[in-house]
C-alpha cells in the first residue's frame, strides 16, 4: 500500500507517513483511544508513500488489553480509499459542472449567487448577473456539424473566463446560453463595461481546426438590488434583457429596466 518493505515498515514511526497536521490528528486519536478505551472508526487522512505520492486512507483504532485487562497498546486497521475518494469527487463534479466545458452548471451558479447576494446585503454592494446567448449558433451546428459547435462552446467558455476577474463565475446553462456572476461591483456601470468587453472580444473570429467561425453574442444584465434581491428573479430579468438585446439587432447588451417586464406581459 505505501511502498515500503516489511523490514523498513516494522520499526518506522508514523510521522514518516503523514504530514504535520495528519500527525496531530493521529496522535489525538491514539491518545483518546488509549485514555477512554473506546474505539475510533473511520478517520480519513493521507499517507505519504515511499515514492512521495499520497494516498487517501481510512484508519480505525482500538485498544489492546493484556491478559490482566491492562492497556497494552493500540491496534489499527488501515484501508486505502483513494479510488473511492476519486469516485466521490467525480460524482460531485458531475453534479455541479457542465460535462462539455467543465464550467459550473446552473445548480452551482445558483449556490454561488445565493452566497453573493448574502454578502452584497451585508456590505451594501452591487452585483451583476448576465445572461449571454450566441447569435445564430444553430447555423454553426447546421453547416459545420455538432463537433465544431461543441469546440466553439468550449472556446467561448475559455474566452469568457479570461475576461472576468478571479472571483467571478462563468456557468453554462445548456445549449449556447451562459450565465455570468459579477459579485462586489462598485458601481452599475462596471457591469456594462464588462459586457462591452465581451461584445468586442466576439468581433474576432474563432479559429477551430482551420475554420474561421464568426459569431456574435447578445447579453442581458440584471443588477442587484435594483432589478431584484431574489436569485430566480435576477436570472429571469437577465434573460428578459438578453432577449431585448436580440430584438435590437443582436451583437449588443441590454440592462434590465422595469419597462421590460411590462413589454413581456403584453
Amino acid at each position: 500500500m505505501i511502498g515500503y518493505s516489511r523490514d523498513e515498515f516494522t520499526y518506522m514511526n508514523f510521522s514518516r507517513l503523514v504530514d504535520e497536521e495528519a500527525s496531530k490528528q493521529l496522535s489525538k486519536m491514539f491518545d483518546d483511544v488509549y485514555e477512554t478505551g473506546k474505539a475510533s472508526r473511520g478517520s480519513e487522512l493521507q499517507f505519504i508513500r515511499n515514492d512521495g505520492t499520497r494516498i487517501n486512507v481510512e484508519i480505525s483504532a482500538s485498544l489492546i488489553l493484556d491478559t490482566k485487562g491492562n492497556r497494552a497498546g493500540i491496534r489499527n486497521f488501515i484501508r486505502d480509499v483513494t479510488e473511492r475518494k476519486k469516485a466521490e469527487e467525480t460524482i460531485r463534479r458531475l453534479a455541479y459542472h457542465d460535462p462539455l466545458t467543465g464550467l459550473p452548471n446552473r445548480l452551482l451558479f445558483r449556490d454561488r449567487l445565493n452566497m453573493a447576494i448574502a454578502r452584497a446585503k451585508r456590505h451594501q454592494q452591487y452585483l451583476a448577473v448576465m445572461m449571454l446567448d450566441l447569435d445564430k449558433f444553430k447555423d454553426v451546428n447546421d453547416t459545420l456539424g455538432h463537433h465544431m459547435g461543441d469546440h466553439l462552446l468550449q472556446d467561448v467558455g475559455e474566452i469568457l473566463t479570461g475576461l472576468l476577474r478571479k472571483g467571478d463565475t462563468v456557468a453554462r446553462m445548456g445549449g449556447d446560453e451562459f450565465l455570468l456572476l459579477l459579485p462586489e461591483i462598485k458601481k452599475i456601470e462596471d457591469s456594462t463595461t464588462i459586457a462591452q468587453k465581451i461584445v468586442d472580444a466576439f468581433q474576432n473570429p474563432f479559429v477551430i481546426e482551420g475554420n474561421k467561425i464568426h459569431i456574435t453574442t447578445s447579453i442581458g444584465i440584471a443588477i442587484y438590488p435594483d432589478s431584484s434581491d431574489d436569485v430566480d428573479t435576477l436570472v429571469k430579468h437577465a434573460d428578459i434583457a438578453m432577449y431585448r438585446a436580440k430584438e435590437t439587432g443582436r451583437n449588443n447588451y441590454q440592462r434590465f429596466i422595469s419597462s421590460m417586464v411590462i413589454r413581456e406581459m403584453k
